[in-house]
C-alpha cells in the first residue's frame, strides 16, 4: 500500500519561493515513483499552480515541487494533489500546507535556544527542527486564539440579524471574503465589493456592518 508523508514544515512564508516536499513510501519503505505530478489549489479551489513534480531517486522516495514568490504572494491555505506512478499504478494522493506572514521563531533561534541544545544537525535535522515549529505555533494559536505572524483563517458562523457578529479569533487584521447561504438552501451568495467594504473589522475579532445593513439571521455566514 502506497502513501505519503510531509516532509519539514506544512509552512511557507509570503512572498517567498516555497519547496513542497513529501516522501512516498510503499508497504512502509521510502520508495521513488516512476512520474510524479502536483496541482495545488487554495482553500477556496481556485488553481496556484500545476505541473511535474521531481523526483529525487536513490531510493529516497522525495518528490518536490516549487512555488514561485508569485504563488506565495498571499497568506493562504493551500491543498496539493499528487499524481504518483508507484509499482506501475498511478495513484493520487493529498498534502496540505500554509503560506504565513511570518514564523513565530526561526530555525537559527531554535537551535540557539537553551544554551544551543539543538544545535546539532545530525540529532535534530532541519525537517524535525521545522516540523516541531509547526507544532508549537498550532498548540500557541490554539492557547490564545491568535493566529501568530499571520495567516488564513475561514469561520462559519450563524446571523442573528443584528449588526454585528464576532469571529472565534483574536487580532483579525482583515477580512477577505464572506458568504451567506440562505436557510433550506445549499447555495452561498458572495458579499459584492462595496458590501464586503461596509464591513469594519475591530482587531478582537468583532465585525460590523457600517451603512448597509445586517448580518442575516441564517446559519452559515
Amino acid at each position: 500500500m502506497a502513501s505519503i508523508e510531509r516532509t519539514g514544515s506544512a509552512r511557507i512564508l509570503r512572498g517567498t519561493a516555497g519547496v513542497l516536499e513529501v516522501t512516498v513510501y510503499s508497504d512502509g519503505t521510502p520508495t521513488d515513483p516512476t512520474v510524479a505530478s502536483v496541482a495545488v489549489v487554495d482553500e477556496a479551489g481556485n488553481a496556484v499552480t500545476t505541473g511535474a513534480a521531481a523526483i529525487t531517486g536513490a531510493s529516497s522516495g522525495k518528490v518536490t515541487a516549487t512555488l514561485t514568490p508569485a504563488n506565495t504572494a498571499q497568506v493562504n491555505n493551500l491543498i496539493a494533489t499528487w499524481t504518483l506512478t508507484i509499482g506501475g499504478v498511478s495513484q493520487t494522493l493529498t498534502t496540505y500546507h500554509r503560506i504565513v506572514g511570518d514564523w513565530l521563531f526561526t530555525e537559527a533561534e531554535a537551535r540557539a535556544f537553551d544554551a544551543s541544545a539543538l544545535a546539532s544537525a545530525s540529532t535534530y535535522p532541519d525537517a524535525t527542527i521545522l516540523a516541531g515549529r509547526d507544532r508549537i505555533t498550532e498548540s500557541f494559536e490554539e492557547v490564545c486564539r491568535v493566529a501568530w505572524g499571520l495567516s488564513y483563517g475561514r469561520e462559519v458562523l450563524d446571523g442573528d440579524g443584528g449588526t454585528a457578529i464576532w469571529l472565534a479569533g483574536n487580532r483579525v487584521s482583515a477580512v477577505r471574503s464572506i458568504k451567506y447561504r440562505n436557510r433550506g438552501e445549499t447555495a452561498w451568495t458572495a458579499y459584492t465589493a462595496a458590501e464586503l467594504a461596509d464591513v469594519l473589522v475591530d482587531r478582537n475579532g468583532r465585525l460590523e456592518r457600517e451603512t448597509l445593513g445586517s448580518f442575516a439571521s441564517e446559519r452559515g455566514i
